[in-house]
């Protein structure tokens, strides 16, 4: 059986200005109201989220959760831009209204690709995770059952979740896998041994959680408006700024996935991707405001 491993054509281009590259995955959780901060916003507002997006170069749309996928399925089947996006699948299955419980992973089933693709309004996901359970069996069977999925066709690349450290010979020895997914933010401890590990697997990074869905942000804030007293608004611009360039730049990671809940947040995440690393001087700064 082959399997598609596409961990070169993943992602292409560079993080250094050169190319057309933007870094950035869309969070599915833009589209759910109990998945951060920020009140939930309204379907045009998420239409206009998905086209600009992909209007100033973010081809990649994760879709973690059921909802997520029905309703990014929706808004791409409508403005027939299935051609201009890349989609993440998860094993997510349960479905919530605003303000319900969201509900965990289950191992995937060989039912689970019909629904998703048919949630998705497409004939094939771009990369799907795995999202390993408690149960080595299971685990054991929903990988050689999304492998199947990738012979044929109906998968292109597969991604684990937070991988672990002891599993490296097993991911060598027979590496199905062409990237992870793991939180990466300035509270985040113990990351570089697990992302040192996947680049000797040749995997891709796909950071996400920057912000903790916002409340480390609102968090941040809150403490820099008791030191200083300045405008929460001016402060909340310059530490969202520096908390994405952190998770963007601090290590050597491929895609970030943000959670973006309104229009005009695209532009502004962008402008602080081409600001590029943290000074010496803000990276100092914002670690002291997170102690």
């Amino acid at each position: 059986m082959e399997i598609i491993n596409n961990s070169n054509r993943l992602v292409t281009g560079k993080k250094d200005g050169t190319s057309k590259y933007i870094p950035f995955v869309l969070g599915g959780h833009s589209y759910l109201g109990q998945l951060g901060n920020d009140e939930a916003n309204s379907y045009k507002e998420q239409v206009e989220i998905v086209n600009s997006c992909i209007n100033q170069g973010i081809e990649w749309f994760d879709t973690t959760y059921q909802p997520e996928r029905v309703r990014l399925g929706k808004i791409i089947e409508e403005t027939g831009r299935r051609k201009e996006v890349k989609v993440i699948a998860w094993n997510f299955f349960s479905d919530f209204k605003s303000g319900e419980e969201v509900g965990g992973p289950d191992y995937y089933r060989a039912k689970h690709i019909d629904i998703i693709l048919e949630q998705l309004q497409m004939d094939y996901v771009d990369a799907l995770v795995v999202h390993p359970l408690d149960n080595e069996e299971e685990n054991e069977k929903q990988t050689k059952l999304v492998e199947s999925w990738c012979s044929k066709g109906y998968v292109k690349s597969l991604g684990l979740w937070c991988p672990k450290l002891e599993n490296y010979e097993k991911y060598a020895d027979n590496n199905k896998y062409s990237f992870m997914v793991h939180p990466f933010n300035i509270t985040t401890k113990e990351f570089k041994p697990i992302f040192d590990m996947s680049k000797r697997l040749s995997w891709k990074i796909f950071a996400c959680s920057p912000f903790v869905r916002g409340w480390e942000l609102d968090k941040l804030v809150e403490k820099a408006w008791e030191e200083s007293g300045e405008s929460k608004a001016k402060l909340k611009d310059k530490i969202s700024d520096l908390m994405l360039r952190y998770s963007l730049f601090e290590y050597d990671i491929d895609m970030l996935i943000v959670g973006i809940r309104k229009s005009n947040w695209v532009t502004k995440n962008i402008d602080s991707f081409k600001r590029g690393k943290l000074t010496i001087d803000e990276k100092e700064w914002l670690e002291l405001l997170a102690l």
